[in-house]
């Protein structure tokens, strides 16, 4: 009966906190938001988590992203049901991968507003100009900086609840400049419009717009 009772009231294994993450299952991210309100999907060599696993559960993917509720229902364990998390999603990869992702999933990730959801970047390749010259040694004040601000930020107050969360508002002048920003992509999305062949992607500008705001208004 003691060893019972003992068992009954032991104490949770402590979670160790990851924030980021470079190749994982949706059920592992899953996993990982359940014991935590925020994470990053990161990776250099994004080939591997676009044509992975967890590339099959896009509107998974889209949900966190939005941060919108999201339950699980499994056969074995309880249920899960995210609510109030926050997933960023940073991928780099090269032009074969990437293109084998389009090939594959491409139509569905457009139609469902996954693509839409990304902020798309494709630099010029240096490759040929890389030349090895002796060049002074920069100051790193700007890294120095940048470095104590990421640590003023993990250092505040985790959130456990939501009402613990900051809430940014817009200035009445920024609002006015968002409102019309925003109108101005809605005109673009009628037909004949500089964007009425890609208003998927058109229809999440704002909200990058709002979140882009967010952090520089951090930094």
């Amino acid at each position: 009966a003691l060893m019972a009772d003992l068992l009954n009231r032991q104490p949770a294994r402590p979670q160790r906190p990851v924030l980021l993450v470079q190749d994982a299952t949706p059920e592992a991210l899953i996993q990982a938001l359940s014991h935590q309100r925020s994470l990053g999907l990161m990776s250099d060599e994004a080939g591997i988590i676009l044509n992975g696993r967890v590339t099959e559960q896009l509107p998974m993917l889209n949900a966190l992203w939005d941060g919108a509720r999201y339950n699980v229902q499994r056969k074995t364990t309880d249920d899960i049901t995210l609510s109030n998390v926050r997933l960023t999603i940073g991928l780099m990869l090269q032009n074969k991968p990437f293109e084998k992702f389009l090939k594959s999933q491409g139509e569905q990730a457009l139609d469902n507003g996954f693509l839409a959801r990304f902020l798309i970047a494709k630099p010029m390749s240096m490759q040929g100009h890389r030349m090895d010259y002796e060049y002074p040694i920069s100051s790193d004040a700007s890294l120095t900086q940048f470095n104590a601000k990421i640590i003023e930020v993990f250092a505040r107050k985790k959130c456990t609840d939501t009402e613990d969360r900051p809430v940014l508002e817009f200035s009445q002048n920024a609002l006015c400049a968002l409102r019309n920003f925003s109108n101005e992509i809605e005109v673009c999305m009628r037909p004949g419009g500089n964007y009425c062949h890609v208003k998927s992607a058109a229809s999440k500008i704002v909200e990058n717009a709002e979140r882009m705001a967010g952090l520089f208004h951090v930094f």
